[in-house]
């Protein structure tokens, strides 16, 4: 039964008489001589309890009460539980527990007949009467420095209406709002530190305590005058910061202390690098201290500048597209070598520009270049830019002879035709890859004849149909046998008035996966070319032949743009042709020092698919490919400003093309419009290239 009055309520007199003669009769009947061996027990003990402090409506207060009898010996009686009571603050308890909800002081004791234990204090404390108080130990404050190593030990106290009370449950510490847990507070950072306590849902008072930075003087110094130069280090070395305490003695520094570079806040513990040349002024600064202040004179190492530049081919053209490399070296004192400084520019007239990219321009003439650095400056250089050649575009019609397949349909050759006027226009990139720096324009394009030499209209516009009574076309240049070309002598048209294609299918032997080309002859000299007088015949199938395998969707504008180069006079941008490559030649393959050439079989034997287009020219250079007269893999996008040299020379000097210089005005031309094969007719290689092929 739980006792939660100090006495119980009696409903009359009647019930409280027969209450207290039942009581007075129990004791007569239970006498100590009668029942128990009562007679030897003199001392009752009251065992202890859990704790004799509670807070009401934080503490549960249900304590179970339990005594021990004693003779005058000290040895435990056994009694009976029945024999013993308990009472607080002198009204019997109806069980052995004690409860309560009241504020208050409560004495328990426990009684066996006349004998009464000793007694336990129990409070019940009202929270809202509470309060936590926190001191720090004031020997130890006299001497807290902000140095790391002197502690502060904090007490915290509970109070009930300002009598301490034991803390029953552990307490938090703070400083600065943030938990520092209960053990000693030391710190590097001088300043003022706010301390608190919480615990038993309760916050104490706030104290404040300064820890005083242990660095009386701050003193900066350096250790010698030698001017330091401008990319080299200044370290904690070159720099030394010291702090001092009231005794003048070093001390170690407090992490409030900071350094400053011209009032710019730079890490003290790390090597010190400036881009800035002139005078550096430096001042540490911390916890109401200032230092001294030191200057640095900062110098560039650049003695001397050095500019140059290089261009790929003869010209640098001003059309934006052109490019020189410049290149600049500086020099220190020594005369070494160093990288140039960033205070280094270089100047374009009076705008300044990136020496570390390529330059182009659409300003044409001489072009004036200087760098300029900290007390230094290069010699100026000029460089010239050339405007920009315009062409008279020479339109060129084509034929194509298909022999017995169909793949050329009126929407393929127009596909053809529009992709290889781009191409010679410098407007065609299927890939939308990067072009060549140098890309040009060939100032050429090509359209479908519309007439064949009898003069009658085409059905399809560039297209001639043909019958061959041979099905398969063999090849083997060992033996200077080639089915096709000595085929297509049967189907020429005269070369002043088109320029043929042949398309043929079913090859074999060498050119089964290749198309081919011929070069031209020229009247006036162009290295890599034959020359021949005006007024010879044509002894060979002058144009190119495109293998059937390489019209499938989407094909045929690299391929005729690439076989029609070569009867434009360009070479492949390596040694060789079809399967067979010389490596890396001493002279330049294709006469043309604005592209780049490389080994052709080593590209081969060592592809990767994820960087096809790279090579790596004879030079050293990687390059991405891009020009027509590559083989695959290649974006396929450019002709460069020395193909067009060559390609324009042709043009104007080339026999047995429908230009100009043969009296070709973009109309047919009165005269035999089929070619014979010559009586003494000898094969002629032409140059072959392989085309991958599914």
């Amino acid at each position: 039964m739980i006792f939660s009055t100090f006495g119980k309520k009696r409903s009359s007199v009647y019930l409280l008489l027969i209450l207290l003669l039942a009581s007075c009769e129990t004791e007569t009947e239970k006498g100590l001589d009668q029942y128990y061996p009562y007679r030897s027990v003199t001392v009752l003990k009251l065992s202890d309890v859990p704790k004799t402090d509670y807070f009401i409506g934080l503490d549960r207060i249900d304590i179970p009460l339990l005594a021990t009898a004693f003779n005058a010996a000290g040895e435990e009686v056994e009694v009976s539980d029945e024999v013993i009571y308990f009472t607080v603050n002198d009204e019997r308890l109806d069980d052995n527990s004690f409860t309560t909800q009241a504020e208050g002081t409560y004495q328990l004791v426990a009684h066996l007949g006349k004998i009464a234990s000793d007694t336990i204090t129990v409070r019940a404390l009202d929270p809202s009467k509470l309060s936590l108080h926190i001191s720090a130990d004031a020997s130890q404050q006299s001497g807290f420095v902000a140095d790391g190593k002197a502690s502060l030990d904090f007490q915290v106290k509970l109070f009930h209406n300002g009598v301490a009370v034991p803390l029953s449950s552990q307490f938090i510490l703070y400083c600065n709002n943030e938990v520092i847990g209960n053990r000693p507070f030391t710190t590097r950072r001088a300043g003022e530190y706010k301390f608190k306590a919480s615990g038993a849902n309760l916050v104490s008072n706030e104290i404040v305590i300064e820890a005083p930075s242990p660095v009386k003087t701050l003193r900066l110094s350096k250790e010698n005058n030698d001017l330091n130069f401008f990319g080299y280090n200044i370290s904690e070395t070159g720099l030394v910061l010291e702090g001092l305490d009231g005794n003048g003695q070093s001390v170690a520094l407090s992490e409030e202390i900071k350094l400053y570079k011209d009032d710019i806040e730079i890490d003290k513990n790390t090597k010190f690098k400036t881009n800035d040349l002139g005078r550096v002024t430096f001042r540490a600064k911390g916890y109401k201290n200032e230092s001294n202040e030191i200057s640095i004179d900062v110098k560039s190492p650049v003695k001397s500048l050095k500019l140059a530049y290089s261009r790929v081919g003869n010209i640098f053209w001003a059309d934006g597209v052109s490019e020189i490399s410049l290149s600049l070296q500086a020099f220190d004192f020594n005369g070494q070598s160093i990288a140039p400084t960033p205070d280094v520019k270089l100047f374009f007239g009076s705008q300044v520009i990136d020496y570390t990219k390529r330059f182009t321009t659409t300003q044409s003439g001489d072009l004036k270049f200087k760098a300029k650095g900290f007390n230094s400056e290069s010699e100026e250089i000029t460089v010239t830019a050339v405007a920009p050649a315009n062409y008279k575009v020479v339109r060129i019609p084509v034929i194509f002879h298909e022999v017995n397949t169909t793949a050329l349909t009126e929407a393929k050759i127009n596909e053809i035709i529009s992709g290889v006027s781009k191409a010679f226009r410098n407007q065609w990139n299927s890939t939308g890859g990067p072009k060549d720096p140098n890309s040009s324009d060939l100032f050429i394009e090509v359209y479908a004849a519309e007439r064949d030499p009898s003069g009658n209209l085409l059905a399809i516009k560039g297209l001639n149909r043909v019958k061959s009574q041979k099905q398969t076309f063999k090849v083997d240049n060992s033996k200077s046998l080639n089915e096709a070309v000595e085929d297509a002598w049967a189907y020429y048209w005269n070369p002043e008035q088109y320029f043929n294609i042949w398309v043929y299918p079913n090859m074999e032997g060498d050119f089964y996966g290749a198309s081919w080309a011929y070069f031209p002859f020229v009247t006036q000299h162009l290295q890599g070319v034959g020359v021949l007088s005006k007024g010879r015949d044509i002894h060979y199938t002058y144009g190119a032949f495109l293998n059937a395998r390489h019209l499938g969707p989407g094909d045929g504008v690299q391929v005729t743009a690439h076989e029609m180069g070569h009867a434009l006079g360009l070479s492949h941008v390596f040694d060789g042709d079809l399967s067979t490559h010389n490596g890396c030649s001493k002279g330049d393959p294709d006469y043309c020092q604005d592209t780049k050439y490389y080994d052709r079989g080593a590209y081969e034997q060592n592809i990767v698919t994820a960087s096809r287009y790279n090579r790596t020219s004879c030079d050293g250079e990687t390059y991405v490919a891009t020009n027509f007269m590559d083989y695959f893999y290649s974006h396929d996008n450019s002709f460069t400003f020395d193909q067009r040299s060559r390609v324009r020379h042709v043009i104007n000097y080339a026999l047995w093309l429908p230009t100009p210089f043969n009296g070709f005005n973009n109309g047919r031309k009165t005269s035999n419009g089929y070619m014979k094969k010559p009586a003494d007719f000898k094969y002629t290689k032409p140059v072959s290239c392989i085309i991958p092929v599914d």
